[in-house]
């Protein structure tokens, strides 16, 4: 289980929510991470809703800011942050009470959709090998030939290979 995981699951199980934004849990669970960068990196997995809670998103107003170590500021929009939570009773104040940001634009959130891998180079290659072949049967079972006749023949086999691919 990796650390990202194990704070979702022990917040859930404390305060009934979690908010799933590394910025939060480093603030709050510093003991799980030695700095921002690896907590950061931890938090890229997507994560599903345990059994039971439901999925919110929302704005935490006065998040935005992030201070690097040289001390500049880098101001980025507003990240919508998700939270998982057992019950909704309050549950904008339970948030502000668990991070001491206010919570704003809190909407029920939509199940994140799978990610359709990017094809490698070589599964584009077999990909384009196979199209050119596909044509190259299909500009064969084309020709109009006498029956008996080498290109005849050709043809005839080229429409078995299309109809074979085609099953």
């Amino acid at each position: 289980m990796s650390k990202a995981l194990t704070y979702v699951c022990q917040q859930l199980a404390g305060a009934g929510l979690s908010v799933v934004d590394w910025r939060i849990a480093y603030r709050s669970r510093r003991d799980l991470w030695r700095d921002g960068l690896s907590c950061s990196i931890d938090f890229v997995d997507r994560f599903e809703a345990p059994d039971g809670a439901s999925r919110w998103r929302c704005v935490l107003v006065g998040l935005a800011p992030t201070h690097l170590q040289d001390g500049s500021v880098i101001v980025e929009p507003a990240p919508r942050s998700l939270v998982f939570a057992f019950s909704t009773l309050r549950l904008a104040e339970r948030i502000e009470e668990l991070t001491g940001f206010k919570p704003s634009d809190l909407k029920p959130a939509e199940p994140e959709k799978p990610v359709e891998p990017e094809p490698s180079a070589w599964q584009r290659r077999i990909a384009a090998d196979m199209k050119r072949e596909r044509e190259r049967l299909e500009r064969l079972a084309a020709i109009e030939a006498p029956e008996g006749s080498a290109n005849w023949q050709l043809a005839r086999w080229a429409r078995a290979e299309l109809a074979r691919y085609s099953k």
